[in-house]
C-alpha cells in the first residue's frame, strides 16, 4: 500500500476560528505534519513502515489530523475504532465532517486494520497534536502498537498569533492491528507533563452519540406490565412490532429511513399516568465494537398551565442505532423513579 502524507484538518467552529488568525496554509491545509528527515517524501513520521511487508504483510501505519473548539480540562485519551460505521459515529458526534476525515475512514480496510482517535485539550486552534513515534509488534489479535504524541503550537501560532480559545487537537492513526489489540499511548500535554494510558482494544471506552443518534416518541392506551424493549433488525419485524400497537402507519416513514443493512432500530417502552408523559432518551453512547448503551426516563413533561388528567398509557421512543448490532443495553427510570436495565438482542428482550 502506498504510504499517504500526513494531513492537517482544523474542523467545524475550530475552523473558522483558524481561518481567522491565520492558523492555516495558503492553501488552506497544513501539509508538512511532522516529517521526518528519514522519510522527507511522505511528510509523515519516520516511524511508519517503509516497507509495509516488513512488518505485517498487510498496510502501513498512517494519520491525518483533527482539532475542534471545546471546553478546558479534557484529558488526554484514545478510542479504537472496529469498523467504518462506528468511526463515522465518532466523527459525527464530534462534529467533524471534513472530506480528508471520512476518506480515510472510508478507505480504512478494517477487515485488516483498525483506527485509533487520539485527543488532547489545547489553549488555542492554531495547536497540533504531533505524532512522534509509532511501534509495532506482532500481527493481528496478537498486535500491540505504542504511539507517542505531543500537543504543540503550529508555526503559524508564532509567526501570526491565534485567538485564545480552548481547543481539542488529535490524530486518527491507522494501523495493520486487530480490534482486540493493545494500544499503548503517551501524550506530552500542554503543559509538558506526560500522559500515560492504554487502550485494551475497541471494547475499552465509549463516547457520546445522544447528540447525533435519531429517535422518535410514541403513545398508545394499552399499558405494560413492566418497562421493556426490543432490538429490530428488518423493516418487515419493525412494522409487525409497531403494528401489535396500532403504530404501523404512523412510523411508517421512520422505518423507511432506516437502510437495516448498516443499523437497526430499538423500541423501548414503559407505562405513564397520564397523557403529559413522554419517554425522554437521556443519553446514548457507542463503544468501538459498535456496542450501544441508552437511557431514557419516563418524565412529565406538562407546563404549569396544563391541564392532565389521570389516564393510564404506553410512552415509548424508537431508536435507530449508528451501526447495526448484535445486542443493545438499555437501562430505563420508570414514572417511580426506579431504574431497571434491559439487555436487548435481535427481535428480544429481557428485563434484568
Amino acid at each position: 500500500m502506498t504510504k499517504r502524507s500526513r494531513r492537517t484538518v482544523l474542523c467545524g467552529s475550530a475552523g473558522l476560528l483558524a481561518l481567522s488568525a491565520g492558523c492555516l496554509s495558503d492553501a488552506g491545509l497544513s501539509d508538512d505534519g511532522n516529517g521526518d528527515e528519514n522519510d522527507p517524501g511522505a511528510g509523515g513520521n519516520g516511524d511508519e513502515n517503509d516497507d509495509p511487508e516488513e512488518s505485517t504483510g498487510k498496510t502501513s501505519i498512517d494519520d491525518v489530523a483533527f482539532g475542534f473548539t471545546a471546553g478546558p480540562g479534557a484529558a488526554p485519551s484514545g478510542t479504537l475504532f472496529a469498523s467504518d460505521g462506528v468511526a463515522t459515529s465518532w466523527l459525527e458526534a464530534h462534529g467533524l465532517e471534513d472530506d480528508q476525515l471520512t476518506e480515510f475512514v472510508a478507505e480504512t480496510d478494517f477487515e485488516n486494520a483498525a483506527v485509533v482517535a487520539l485527543e488532547a485539550d489545547a489553549p488555542t486552534p492554531c495547536h497540533e497534536l504531533a505524532l512522534e513515534t509509532t511501534d509495532l509488534e506482532g500481527a493481528d489479535e496478537d498486535a500491540a502498537l505504542e504511539i507517542t504524541a505531543e500537543v504543540r503550537a503550529d508555526d503559524a501560532d508564532d509567526a501570526m498569533g491565534c485567538a485564545q480559545v480552548e481547543s481539542v487537537v488529535g490524530r486518527l492513526v491507522r494501523a495493520p492491528i486487530d480490534a482486540d489489540a493493545t494500544v499503548s499511548v503517551t501524550i506530552t500535554d500542554r503543559d509538558g507533563d506526560e500522559r500515560a494510558f492504554e487502550i485494551d482494544g475497541a471494547a475499552d471506552g465509549s463516547f457520546d452519540v445522544t447528540e447525533t443518534i435519531d429517535a422518535a416518541q410514541f403513545e398508545y392506551g394499552t399499558v405494560p406490565t413492566e418497562p421493556d424493549g426490543a432490538l429490530l433488525s428488518a423493516a418487515d419485524r419493525t412494522l409487525e412490532w409497531l403494528g401489535d400497537r396500532d403504530l404501523d402507519d404512523e412510523y411508517a416513514d421512520f422505518v423507511d429511513a432506516t437502510d437495516f443493512e448498516s443499523a437497526d432500530v430499538v423500541a423501548l417502552e414503559a407505562d405513564a399516568p397520564t397523557r403529559c408523559y413522554e419517554l425522554v432518551l437521556e443519553a446514548a453512547s457507542l463503544d468501538g465494537r459498535g456496542a450501544l448503551d441508552l437511557e431514557a426516563a419516563v418524565s412529565d413533561e406538562s407546563t404549569e398551565d396544563e391541564l392532565c388528567g389521570e389516564a393510564e398509557q404506553t410512552v415509548g421512543l424508537l431508536v435507530r442505532t449508528p451501526v447495526a448490532s448484535d445486542s443493545v443495553s438499555a437501562t430505563l427510570t420508570d414514572r417511580d423513579g426506579d431504574d431497571h436495565s434491559i439487555e436487548l438482542s435481535a427481535d428480544d428482550a429481557t428485563d434484568a
